[in-house]
């Protein structure tokens, strides 16, 4: 089974709110954009991600 969610910003600790955001709603985003898909091993941070993944992870 594979458990998922959603980076919704609300569901981020109050104190990490706004770099959670950045991270996952502006960076991730641009550097998928650049890329073509997340290099998140290359960067020591989730392994690489789909285009699509991450267009899902990051739309709310």
């Amino acid at each position: 089974m594979v458990g998922a969610q959603f980076a919704y910003w609300r569901d981020y600790d109050r104190r990490q709110r706004r770099a959670m955001y950045l991270k996952w709603h502006l960076f991730m985003p641009a550097v998928t954009q650049r890329f073509g898909y997340f290099p998140g091993a290359r960067l020591g941070w989730l392994e690489d991600v789909p285009r699509g993944v991450v267009r899902d992870w990051t739309r709310y």
